[in-house]
């Protein structure tokens, strides 16, 4: 099955925080010893409690400070153990799609804990709280300022580091902002020995993965595990509590045939963030009207008049901005959003269809195709959402509001650019299960620009 994460501000990451919650509350109830115990899957990651100490995978993380040679595994058996941990919770909580939201805080408007974590006082979830985290941070307070641009010098340093060694970039990323996010947060997180007993260590941990997942090229080989002085083997329970036992190679192989993949692609990029991400491109590079709404698109393709042609293939970043005009009133929802092509398959799997995302990836004969044309999903939250009123209608009880959704969208370009059979389509995936659907054919899209930084 194919598992998408979401950020944890987005609907359907604060679906699975609730879910993630309820499923905390229960796996603190059973015995340490059972495998599926919150005290138990901590324990996987690191413990001192004496009741496990001889109970099978227990401390097993790999970190560099325990040896340099660790550096190869850090990555891999974080990627494992998050995807068995969500095995866990689905069996669990009975629902098959859960995934770990991830919390993005080098987002200027995430740079305080996610409120689910929060103390219950300060509007936070009792089983995802944790007392002792640094003061302020519990009570909805930003962390520190120096904390935060040292967070973002080091996302910034692995975008540069794609390149390099594998060693060099799974250090960095251990570094920065792995082990800083885990020293500023204090408590439970700043030892390894308890880190995974605070439930903001999932969220945390999705995020390092997600940036692992962006950086594609740096992938784990067989080769370089096999490379490293012969020690532990990957150990994890699955969703029916049977322990998995991998060895290096094993471990390679499936941290990169997992089907994840996380909904940045479209996300809008933080609304204090858009005039920096202007002022930051060298200018509009292309432009489109478009002024149809998402119920015409999601059956008619659209089609961009050579926009691929016009954005230069040089290695610098690309933005696509699309402006759009929403209903007031809904609560929220989500597009998924492709660059397409004109082939039968695509025909086969998105035009008309009124199957989910995870329908539509849910057959392995599917995934090429998908994985490589998936460009990300629009997520609406208008209930929280801060829009300005456009002048017209803004007294009519039928007034529409504007919204501006940014994204990055540099390897989607690049992969058009070597995919013969990508063309400039956008394909508006409109999945048929959502409450709030008639309100998301009413978005019309206004207009599609493409920037260049």
């Amino acid at each position: 099955m194919s598992t998408v994460r979401y950020s944890v501000e987005s609907p359907a990451g604060k679906e699975n925080l609730e879910i993630l919650a309820d499923a905390v509350e229960i796996m603190k109830q059973l015995p340490p010893t059972d495998p599926h115990s919150w005290a138990y899957q901590a324990g996987l990651h690191g413990t001192s409690n004496d009741e496990l100490k001889d109970s099978r995978f227990i401390n097993t993380c790999p970190h560099y400070q325990n040896s340099p040679n660790d550096a190869a595994h850090f990555l891999a058996w974080h990627r494992l153990y998050l995807h068995y941990f969500e095995e866990t919770v689905r069996s669990i909580s009975g629902r098959s799609d859960f995934s770990v939201p991830y919390w993005d805080y080098s987002d200027p408007d995430q740079t305080k804990l996610p409120t689910a974590f929060l103390s219950p006082s300060a509007g936070g979830m009792t089983a995802l709280y944790q007392p002792g985290r640094t003061e302020g941070l519990n009570e909805g307070n930003d962390f520190d300022e120096n904390v935060i641009i040292s967070i973002r010098e080091g996302i910034k340093n692995l975008e540069e580091e794609k390149g390099s060694p594998f060693f060099t970039f799974s250090y960095s990323l251990e570094s920065n902002p792995h082990n800083l996010l885990h020293g500023a947060l204090g408590g439970l997180m700043s030892r390894v020995p308890t880190a995974a007993l605070d439930p903001i260590f999932w969220v945390h941990h999705a995020n390092i993965d997600r940036l692992w997942a962006e950086n594609s090229n740096q992938r784990l080989t067989t080769e370089l595990l096999g490379s490293q002085p012969a020690g532990q083997t990957y150990g994890f329970f699955d969703a029916n509590k049977n322990p998995i036992e991998l060895s290096y190679e094993e471990a390679a192989n499936l941290s990169h045939e997992l089907a994840i993949s996380y909904n940045t692609a479209l996300s809008p990029l933080a609304k204090g963030n858009q005039e920096e991400a202007l002022l930051g491109a060298e200018g509009l590079i292309y432009t489109q009207a478009i002024n149809q709404s998402i119920g015409q698109l999601r059956t008619s393709d659209l089609t961009l008049r050579s926009a691929f042609n016009a954005i230069p293939r040089d290695g610098e970043s690309t933005l696509i901005e699309l402006n759009l005009e929403v209903p007031k009133q809904p609560s929220g929802g989500y597009i998924d959003i492709f660059f397409g092509d004109t082939s039968e398959k695509q025909n086969e799997l998105l035009n008309g269809t009124n199957q989910s995302f995870e329908q539509l990836f849910s057959a392995t004969e599917n995934e090429d195709f998908l994985t490589a044309h998936y460009t990300g999903s629009l997520s609406f939250d208008f209930a929280h959402g801060n829009h300005e009123s456009s002048e017209a209608g803004v007294h009519s009880e039928h007034s529409k509001e504007e919204d501006v959704l940014w994204a990055d969208i540099t390897s989607e370009v690049i992969a058009a650019a070597n995919d013969p059979l990508i063309n400039d389509v956008l394909h508006f995936h409109v999945d048929q299960d959502q409450d709030d659907l008639s309100a998301l054919e009413g978005i019309i899209v206004k207009s599609v620009n493409f920037y260049q930084m």
